[in-house]
């Protein structure tokens, strides 16, 4: 799942999103065959005619939804599309020293207990 934030204030929201896949083709070319999802930040400054007339000017075939972090506009409904695409698609499976590596992280990034965890 690739996330693209292109702001609001935008002079062109398709031609940036269209800049951001060439970077993606130069950098891998595999990541564009993952599913995309497009949100619009800084939609606070907008009102609703002019978040309908944009998204007449969105790249066709993505999913979008405009987002505030300042407001929380549409928020939720963006955790929403992301946790629903990421159930289309199983987990990863972990090898045994990617799951040591991932016990030691999250051992190093817990609270300090005075009993340890079980299982660490």
């Amino acid at each position: 799942m690739l996330l693209f934030l292109i702001p609001a204030d935008s002079d062109d929201i398709r031609r940036d999103y269209d800049v951001l896949l060439g970077e993606l083709t130069q950098y891998n070319p595999e990541l564009l065959d993952k599913e995309r999802l497009l949100a619009v930040t800084k939609c606070d400054m907008l009102d609703e005619d002019l978040i309908a007339e944009m998204r007449g000017h969105l790249p066709e075939g993505v999913p979008s939804v405009f987002i505030s972090s300042v407001s929380g506009l549409n928020i939720p409904r963006l955790k929403d599309m992301l946790w629903e695409a990421l159930q289309r698609y199983p987990p990863p499976a972990l090898s045994a020293p990617d799951v040591r590596r991932l016990g030691v992280l999250l051992r190093n990034a817990l609270p300090c207990r005075k009993t340890p965890l079980r299982g660490w």
